[in-house]
């Protein structure tokens, strides 16, 4: 994937530095930092940067509101003010150039990461809706509105073919007749019927609500979401012969305008997501390793033991909200890997369904469906799609699972590229869906059950979105409800797909190991549980004391076997920093990734930032000891890693 190219226009040089030395860490391309409005409008012009990061006030005649003003109209690229500078008349200049983000100085570099992946996504989000709204306005005019024509009684002499496909009249059959016979408008919330449409035109009164909105009853009864205007027909004595009502379909319209809506939920809530669920999961990884230490010393028979294991079972129904939660935050990409999705179908059907009353139909396609995705996020997502289909069926009946692999073409579904899609659909024949709910069951936070989240169908949605995928909903009431995920495929074979189905065990090992994470808490939990599996170890509260530590110990000759590294360490070096340091002293350093935010792209991606290993917080006893073994014992031994 082509690196994100990111300007920078900064007139503090040592700034500059710091904030591309911070992109290039984020995985940004970042080549040269500017210091004049000038320079920032020539070097974006030459280098084409996907994103401009703004400093408001430079040096020279020119300051960082109208570069980025010049920037936006001669490029239409996104622009993030990162400034020291919050008053009224700055902020007030600055929104006039509609800019994606403002950061303040001084800022914590995952909140810069957040800010830019916010603009990138929201600049792509507009400009495919530029793009739509460019194909739908050429399609008019190629095609034309819907267009009806009456004479100064109001009876139709005139409907065009977009005209007769919307109402169902063809023009033989139209003509002569009154236009309410043929064209049936009402008022969407009061269902009133606008029979003075023509009648007001004629009259040559205006319409007091421009290009209003309403719904077109066809002559089959389908109700068609329209917005329309009629005008007076006058002949060269201004005397009026007739009207002309043109009216457009916008059901499609409004589906962009609610996708857009929904997008801004999401980020609104991934910004709070994310920090609740990384504060969460470095309290679960501490209390969880400290349970299953206590488990250890204890007979798993004994009274206890049961409580203790009951206890870890209420805090990985934790880790799961925190993972409905962090699908949100923004920052992220799905670890992804080839897969069955048969596999993961049949997986999540069992797991859903096992023990009700609910009775699982399969309809897969011929030959292998493989796809590069994340198997947990997406088993997730139909997990939840069959729980939804579950408690829509209280008394039990038939849900079908239904795999194909579907060409998709170029605009058939805006949000999706041309190519070839496994096609996932998930139907159940229970309550169905209310018209007034269809949608907005992907809205975070809604939902019609007493008890529900609202965050099982916002989960799937925000999943399909990562896996650049498309998902659609229909449904009739008391009917039921049919659900179908596009996902894009990917070559390959089942020998291909790699991963062991071996359940995880612990395994003990010797060396030295050191532990940097800010979190006393999980410092202590992690040694002890190091200890448990054999290894020595030491502590770091920040990268700069792990960096002096590490060092300490090659001068000694005493060098650490394995270096785990907590990824964000508030008002502190983390463990990106710090990895830098660290192969300069050792290029041989063997380093796990430790964070709460086991979505985003360094833990998704480790072994291209750098890092041997990664455990995602809370981790278990035995995906610790696997890691450590695999990196010392393995490793020492000449073995494969």
């Amino acid at each position: 994937m082509q690196e994100t190219l990111v300007l920078v226009v900064e007139d503090e040089g040592i700034v500059g530095m710091d904030i591309q030395r911070r992109l290039l860490n984020m995985g940004y391309a970042a080549p040269e930092v500017v210091a004049t409005g000038n320079q920032a409008i020539q070097r974006a012009l030459a280098l084409r940067p996907q994103l401009v990061l703004m400093d408001i006030r430079l040096k020279g005649d020119m300051d960082g509101i109208s570069a980025a003003e010049q920037i936006r109209r001669l490029l239409q690229v996104p622009v993030i003010f990162l400034t020291a500078y919050a008053d009224e008349d700055t902020l007030r200049r600055a929104k006039v150039t509609e800019p994606h983000g403002y950061v303040l100085k001084p800022f914590e570099e995952r909140e810069l990461h957040i800010a830019i992946e916010m603009a990138l996504y929201k600049h792509r989000m507009e400009s495919r809706l530029r793009e739509s709204e460019r194909w739908l306005a050429t399609t008019l005019n190629s095609i034309s509105d819907a267009i009806i024509t009456t004479d100064a009684q109001g009876r139709v002499n005139l409907v065009n073919p977009t005209a007769s496909a919307l109402t169902g009249w063809p023009l033989d059959e139209a003509l002569g007749r009154p236009f309410n016979d043929v064209c049936h408008i009402i008022d969407e919330q009061t269902r009133v019927p606008d029979r003075l449409l023509v009648a007001t035109a004629l009259a040559k009164r205006t319409n007091p609500v421009l290009d209003p909105s309403g719904l077109l009853i066809s002559r089959t009864g389908d109700e068609i979401p329209i917005r329309y205007h009629a005008t007076a027909i006058h002949d060269d004595r201004d005397d009026v012969t007739g009207v002309v009502v043109v009216f457009r379909d916008v059901a499609e319209q409004r589906k962009v305008e609610q996708e857009l809506m929904r997008v801004q939920k999401l980020e609104s809530l991934g910004l709070m997501a994310g920090g609740v669920a990384h504060d969460f999961n470095n309290l679960l990884s501490a209390v969880v390793n400290n349970v299953a230490l206590l488990k250890m010393g204890m007979e798993p028979n004994s009274p206890l033991y049961r409580r203790l294991e009951l206890v870890e079972k209420a805090l990985w129904r934790g880790t799961e909200l925190t993972q409905q939660l962090l699908t949100f935050a923004r920052g992220g990409a799905p670890v992804r890997r080839l897969a069955d999705v048969s596999q993961i179908l049949r997986d999540a059907t069992d797991l859903a369904l096992t023990g009700t009353n609910i009775q699982p139909v399969y309809h897969f396609g011929p030959g292998p469906c493989l796809a590069e995705i994340d198997v947990g996020q997406v088993g997730h997502a139909i997990h939840n799609l069959l729980v939804n289909a579950k408690e829509a069926m209280p008394a039990g009946g038939i849900t079908e699972i239904n795999l194909e692999q579907v060409w998709i073409q170029a605009e058939q579904y805006p949000p999706l590229q041309p190519g070839q899609y496994a096609k996932i659909t998930v139907r159940d024949h229970g309550v169905g869906i209310a018209p007034e709910n269809l949608e907005r069951i992907f809205d975070p936070y809604f939902t019609t059950k007493p008890r529900g989240s609202g965050l099982g169908l916002a989960t799937v949605h925000s999943i399909v979105k990562r896996h650049d995928g498309h998902i659609t909903v229909e449904s009739t009431p008391g009917v039921g409800a049919t659900f179908a995920i596009y996902l894009p495929t990917a070559e390959g074979s089942i020998s291909d797909i790699e991963g062991s189905m071996e359940q995880e065990k612990i395994v003990s090992g010797k060396g030295r190991v050191l532990i940097m994470d800010d979190e006393e808490l999980i410092r202590e939990a992690t040694g002890a549980l190091l200890e448990h599996l054999g290894y020595d170890y030491e502590t770091a509260k920040d990268g700069a004391e792990a960096i002096e530590l590490y060092r300490l110990a090659m001068e000694a000759g005493h060098r650490f076997d394995a270096v785990i590294l907590d990824l964000t360490v508030p008002n502190g070096m983390g463990g990106q920093e710090a990895l830098i340091h660290l192969q300069a002293v050792d290029p041989q350093v063997k380093t796990i990734v430790s964070s709460g935010y086991f979505h985003d792209p360094v833990v998704a991606n480790y072994r291209s930032h750098g890092f041997s290993g990664v455990v995602s917080k809370p981790y278990t006893i035995e995906e610790m000891s696997e890691t450590l073994y695999r990196l010392i014992q393995l490793d020492s031994s000449g073995k494969t890693t």
